[in-house]
């Protein structure tokens, strides 16, 4: 029991911290979205690099000569000192030249060997525990480093014996003119690491675009910021088009789906009719934010999960959006005009064991504003002789369009396709539904990525791609209202 006290705080913990996953995914997704802002920042920065090093590059040129040091009454040759020599005369030498090289004494001596001024920097060093002494010179041309340098080895000596005393300085390596220059120009490196500069700020905004998204990537995105329920998560879903054969429809009959996904809406469904039986409704309106979300497949796919119940399920495509018919038969626009009857537009799908009706037509808000009357006693004959009426209702972002089809639902299913739309943009739609009082049973998921929603499945496939055109292929026939609703049509 101790233990079971002791873990739990640390899940909670983790559940509200930061999800790795979601982060690593919204920045793949940020790379594939603003790739070329990646790509700008490393080449303009790579260039950059490259630029500078071009342009600031100076070649310098190094001349070098080494001696060794003695007192004067060593008697030591320049290869093999005397034993007695003052190391530290070398110590002292290497101190005090900076000072001497600074004089005005040395300095204008060097300038009368040369017969000008220079430019050059000389520095001694020596060798530890030795009595090596080396003059370095450099500077940007080599004849003038060979110059100096041979200057200041035939002045100091005299220079330094006015401060130092007499010292011995045997040549062991005399100057010699520099033929290239010791800083050889490296652009390559330079590209490179200003390059890398810029893939790390491409890394690093793509981690703030990560952080600042605000959109439902997981079922409890929508619990806790929508204060909604998740009634479903729905996977997406990939074909492997082996050939062109391939059905691509998104349907729960279609074996290539996979059983994630129709088993997601065989699950649905058993929690739609638990809820609407307790609630004495059959009118399930089915919408979402914003167009592309996949509301129409998911509409359908529910009504096909209803039907399999052996249920009398009618669904209307109330997004009053054009759809075509290869039998050019009329749709729901010509029934609420008066140029048609219910019998001509009502077509029954024999594969998915329903009923459809559709638009063929794009209608505007002004003109259904003509025809509520109508389109609420088509529903209200439909809820009579039917178990179960499905209707596709417009997106919620301009209510207007979807104003009349929510008013005549009992029920609503909200559709939020994951890490698309801004949670802002949801809130308000949804806060504009209230203002009608409308009835959300709950939100659906779709679009779900493996791991990203803690779904299990990979899947990947744009639903909202799919219209009723595609519908086509399931070869409708041409039914009255049956099941009581109408009588057949006879034909002529």
């Amino acid at each position: 029991m101790a233990e079971e006290k002791n873990t739990a705080p640390v899940e909670e913990e983790a559940s509200n911290g930061l999800d790795l996953g979601v982060l690593m995914h919204d920045m793949i997704r940020g790379f594939l979205k603003y790739w070329y802002i990646v790509l700008a920042l490393v080449l303009v920065l790579g260039l950059k690099g490259m630029y500078d090093s071009v342009s600031g590059y100076t070649p310098m040129y190094r001349c070098q000569t080494s001696f060794t040091v003695s007192a004067p009454e060593s008697g030591g040759d320049e290869y093999n000192p005397s034993p007695y020599y003052d190391r530290s005369a070398v110590s002292q030498m290497v101190a005090t030249f900076p000072h001497l090289l600074n004089t005005d004494l040395l300095r204008e001596r060097i300038r009368e060997d040369l017969g000008r001024n220079y430019y050059a920097s000389v520095w001694p060093s020596s060798l530890a525990e030795s009595n090596l002494f080396t003059l370095t010179c450099t500077s940007t041309d080599p004849k003038e480093a060979y110059e100096v340098l041979v200057a200041v080895v035939d002045n100091y000596p005299e220079v330094s014996a006015m401060v130092m005393g007499e010292v011995q300085l045997n040549m062991i390596d005399p100057p010699r003119l520099p033929q290239e220059p010791y800083n050889k120009m490296s652009w390559v490196g330079a590209t490179f690491k200003k390059a890398f500069m810029g893939l790390l700020l491409g890394i690093a905004l793509l981690a703030v675009y990560a952080l600042t998204r605000n959109t439902a990537r997981q079922d409890k995105d929508i619990e806790e910021k929508l204060n909604q329920q998740c009634l479903a998560i729905i996977p997406q879903v990939q074909f492997k088009k082996r050939s062109g054969k391939v059905d691509t429809t998104i349907s729960i009959f279609n074996e290539k789906t996979g059983v994630a996904f129709q088993e997601s809406f065989r699950g649905l469904s058993l929690r739609l009719v638990t809820t609407m039986q307790e609630n004495e409704h059959k009118v399930l309106g089915v919408t979402g934010t914003a167009q592309g979300e996949g509301a129409t497949v998911i509409a359908r796919n529910i009504a096909m999960a209803l039907a399999e119940s052996r249920k009398k399920v009618l669904l209307i495509d109330a997004s009053f959006q054009a759809v075509r018919d290869k039998n050019d038969r009329p749709g729901l626009d010509s029934f609420l005009e008066g140029t048609s009857e219910l019998s001509d537009i009502l077509v029954r799908d024999h594969k998915a064991h329903i009923y459809t009706i559709t638009c063929r037509r794009r209608m505007t808000p002004a003109e259904l504003a003509k025809y509520t009357q109508q389109l609420q006693s088509l529903i209200l004959g439909a809820r009579s002789v039917m178990d179960y009426v499905i209707v596709d209702i417009p997106p919620c972002e301009n209510l207007g369009d979807a104003a009349i089809g929510v008013e005549l639902c009992e029920g609503l299913l909200y559709v939020i396709r994951q890490d698309t739309v801004k949670m802002g943009r949801i809130m308000d739609a949804i806060e504009d539904l209230s203002r009608y009082e409308a009835n959300i049973y709950g939100c659906i998921l779709n679009g779900a990525q493996s791991g990203l929603a803690g779904y299990g499945y990979g899947y990947g496939y744009n639903y909202s791609r799919y219209s009723y055109s595609r519908y086509s292929r399931y070869g409708y026939g041409r039914y009255g209202y049956g099941y009581g609703y109408g009588e057949k049509k006879k034909k002529t």
